[in-house]
């Protein structure tokens, strides 16, 4: 079996509810199941693997960004637009954020390439939610 980690961000109940009628109204009635299964969080880095000897410090490290952040003043992301992407099928709604969250997912992104195993590659960060992945539409829709 093999085990990646990535770090996400978890959202407040209220500003995920906003999202869920979001998806609910974009998504409607095509592939509304895994639009269900997918839980409503904002990756700040893509998947890595880490080995179990280094999974404390991850674990530790990520603990005090977490820290750190949760008593920093709260702020609002301001949504752009809806995207899809046709190569996976997926729906995003996608936000202007402010500096905050970029340097958040710098912290994010430095913690994961410390501890990471092998060649570690990202893209630039866009602050996006993905309201549904791996649908599979007709080109109509």
């Amino acid at each position: 079996m093999s085990i990646r980690y990535g770090i996400d961000l978890v959202l407040q109940p209220s500003f995920t509810a906003k999202i869920y009628q979001t998806r609910q109204i974009v998504c409607g009635q095509y592939a509304s199941w895994a639009a269900e299964m997918q839980p409503l969080r904002m990756a700040l880095t893509p998947y890595f693997r880490c080995p179990d000897d280094r999974l404390p410090g991850l674990e530790s490290q990520v603990e005090g960004i977490a820290v750190e952040t949760g008593s920093a003043k709260s702020y609002m992301l301001r949504r752009t637009r809806i995207s899809v992407v046709p190569e996976t099928g997926s729906v995003l709604m996608e936000f202007e954020a402010p500096s905050a969250l970029f340097e958040l997912q710098r912290k994010a992104m430095e913690a994961a390439q410390s501890h990471s195993a092998g060649l570690y590659s990202s893209t630039a960060f866009r602050p996006a939610i993905a309201l549904l992945e791996y649908g599979t539409f007709p080109e109509e829709i």
